[in-house]
């Protein structure tokens, strides 16, 4: 009998009806991860992600909501609600910065609820969550900032080592010419006094021959000289001779 008043006492009544508008708004998602909080979903997808910090609320979300088991025919079958999610984050430019009030979940699901946020877990209210994100895609941005100035300094100084390069090839050109002109006229210089030399060899054999001529005549003369100076003295002795014979022959006695 008291169960019966209690189910059709005014209180119990209200309770019914507001528990019956709160199940027309559930939707028909299930939790695919177990007890593994949002957190920790989280930190698995960063971990496995070659880029951590494009790792956004949505991929979370898909992640906990998405089927794991394929149905009768074979294929993984998702909830229109999860279906909706994919094709808002797939239209989405991966280069436009997010936030929680205009990202795929909250376009399908709607605004958060007051005080808590799908898909950060128990204590992250919207507040905290939109300043945090906020702050993540300001550095995400001066990082970009950054790297393209590294990009253009680096391209700045390649230009900068081209154009050293290029008067460094410069001096060696014309250092390369004046030496070619150097030796060019070196060349000719030696080219020049093998002339004068050969000249002067020549001038020098010219004169030494002329020289052995000169002495070969005097020789001659000299030869002549010392001919004609033996004759003299043997025409003296001769003469001589002769005249001790004409004095032996009228005295008798040999001189």
């Amino acid at each position: 009998m008291s169960f019966i008043i209690a189910r059709t006492s005014h209180t119990f009544l209200e309770r019914t009806e507001k528990f019956k508008e709160m199940r027309t708004k559930q939707v028909d998602l299930v939790h695919r991860t177990s007890r593994k909080s949002f957190t920790v979903v989280e930190d698995e997808l960063k971990q496995k992600s070659e880029t951590p910090e494009a790792i956004s609320r949505a991929d979370v979300w898909i992640h906990a909501y998405e089927a794991r088991k394929t149905n009768s025919d074979g294929e993984v079958q998702d909830s229109d609600i999860v279906q909706q999610v994919k094709q808002y984050k797939a239209q989405k430019d991966p280069s436009q910065h997010t936030s929680i009030t205009n990202d795929a979940v909250a376009k399908v699901l709607g605004p958060d609820p007051r005080g808590r946020v799908r898909g950060f877990g128990f204590g992250a209210n919207p507040s905290k969550v939109d300043g945090q994100i906020h702050m993540g895609n300001k550095v995400t941005r001066l990082e970009n900032e950054l790297e393209s100035l590294k990009g253009l300094v680096k391209d700045l100084l390649g230009r900068f080592d081209k154009g050293g390069n290029n008067s460094e090839n410069t001096s060696v050109q014309l250092s390369a010419n004046g030496i070619a002109k150097r030796k060019r006229k070196e060349n000719s210089n030696d080219q020049l006094s093998c002339i004068e030399r050969a000249k002067s060899k020549q001038k020098e054999d010219t004169i030494g021959r002329s020289s052995k001529d000169e002495r070969i005549q005097n020789d001659q003369e000299k030869q002549k000289g010392n001919k004609s100076i033996q004759i003299s003295a043997s025409e003296r002795a001769q003469n001589k001779k002769k005249q001790q014979r004409k004095c032996s022959k009228y005295t008798g006695f040999w001189l």
